[in-house]
């Protein structure tokens, strides 16, 4: 079996379980966090790229309404392989702006012309990908001269990245194919030619201590394995 059969298989297998996670949480889940992250990320991008009426904007992996639900410009996408899932959904296409456009497409191979965005989000969505290389090149075709990728991701920590692997080996964490260190996701972006313009963390303590105040069993159990170092925020240009 070679390389790239593997990394589709193992692609099916996470979208099996995150199509489950939303089966499960989607009734009970509060969409008001969009709002909250597309106010987040106009303050961040505000410097570098202001969020204008004319700006063209891509969302990889936008779920059921993504952060663009909440941005004004004109043209929107949102992208999600998911998407006939979510669409399908009444609670989504209530919340939904009319005026974004949902497609049923991958990272991977991004249907569009080349320089097509000024502002491309990803928002902790790599670690779900099928190939980050071939997502990161694509995002890097498709951003006009000048444009900005916004992307967020979580990060292990060295000990993490071990648990992760014996993880992954057992196939317990089904929803993610990829885990990175803060040094992996600075290789991946040097390999590709984007240069970090604005790197925002989270911090350590911080981050455990949100795990912790989740009251989520999950949340609790990564904070207290010291696994999840931080929330790193990227914002990247073409180098």
């Amino acid at each position: 079996m070679n390389n790239d059969t593997v990394k589709k298989e193992r692609w099916h297998l996470a979208q099996a379980q995150e199509r489950r996670w939303w089966e499960e949480k989607m009734a009970a889940l509060d969409f008001s966090y969009f709002a909250r992250f597309a106010m987040e990320l106009q303050e961040i991008v505000a410097e570098e790229a202001a969020v204008k009426e004319h700006t063209r904007i891509l969302e990889i992996g936008c779920g059921p309404a993504g952060i663009l639900t909440h941005l004004d410009a004109r043209f929107r996408i949102g992208m999600d392989p998911l998407e006939r899932f979510y669409g399908a959904i009444d609670k989504c296409r209530l919340y939904r702006d009319p005026g974004v456009r949902y497609l049923a497409a991958k990272g991977e191979g991004l249907p569009f012309g080349d320089g097509s965005f000024d502002l491309i989000i990803i928002d902790n969505i790599l670690d779900h990908c099928e190939d980050i290389d071939a997502v990161v090149q694509e995002m890097k075709r498709a951003l006009a001269t000048n444009g900005i990728i916004y992307l967020r991701n979580f990060t292990v920590t060295e000990w993490g990245f071990f648990l992760a692997e014996v993880i992954e080996f057992f196939r317990i964490d089904r929803g993610h194919p990829y885990h990175f260190r803060e040094k992996d996701l600075h290789m991946l972006f040097s390999r590709h030619g984007l240069k970090p313009v604005l790197i925002k963390r989270r911090g350590f303590m911080a981050n455990t201590g949100m795990l912790l105040s989740s009251m989520k069993l999950s949340g609790i159990l990564r904070a207290l394995s010291c696994s999840i170092g931080d929330k790193a925020l990227f914002v990247l240009r073409s180098a």
